[in-house]
């Protein structure tokens, strides 16, 4: 199962890529028997466009298990508790988040690029603004190099600074004796953003 469960935490970070909107407030995904079950829950009542973002990500996601997919896509305003239904694969910063994020997961079997990509994705949640456009990731493992590129909207406060950080050391907890190199960068949008590292891990919807 954990093999199926890493495709399917990759699946939807990939699908999740240019669908993320600032009234997203959490997704999470589960495999239960024959079926993959995908819960978007929004912080507004739920428009034909974020109907439609989700179940394209939900579809995409689908496609890296040969299971039946069931798309939950509700609307939970904030403050409502979220239901955490399996594991949660987004979540936005908003006020008293760490309840939901007290439990880490390590992960195994899979290359060390996917790794990356398994961490920087449980390393984000509770940690994604709105003015974050990007993160990518990069691994050399010859040379025992790791490339983190955060890209943001707008001036960089020092809680976006504090919340790289955490992020960067929860990503890369598991790669002693690498080269950490953690880029932060500002690139306003309409501004096109450079192809940085191998992999994205997190876009949001622009």
């Amino acid at each position: 199962m954990s093999d199926e469960l890493n495709r399917l935490l990759l699946g939807i970070q990939r699908a999740l890529l240019d669908a993320v909107t600032p009234v997203l407030r959490a997704v999470t995904v589960d495999i239960k028997e024959d079926k993959q079950v995908h819960s978007f829950y929004y912080d507004c009542e739920i428009t034909d466009e974020l109907f439609d973002l989700a179940s394209v990500a939900s579809t995409e996601a689908s496609c890296s298990l040969d299971y039946f997919s069931e798309d939950r896509i509700l609307k939970l305003e904030f403050p409502i508790k979220i239901p955490i239904d399996g594991r949660l694969v987004y979540l936005r910063n908003e006020p008293n988040v760490q309840q939901y994020i007290n439990e880490k997961y390590e992960f195994d079997s899979a290359p060390a690029l996917a790794l990356l990509l398994l961490y920087m994705q449980q390393a984000l949640l509770g940690k994604v603004s709105s003015n974050l456009r990007t993160v990518s990731v990069e691994i050399e493992e010859k040379n025992k190099s790791l490339g983190l590129y955060f890209v943001f909207d707008g001036a960089i406060s020092a809680q976006d600074q504090v919340q790289t950080d955490s992020a960067m050391t929860e990503a890369t907890k598991s790669f002693q004796g690498y080269q950490i190199n953690r880029h932060i960068k500002r690139i306003d949008f309409p501004e096109p953003i450079p192809t940085y590292g191998q992999r994205m891990a997190y876009a949001r919807k622009e």
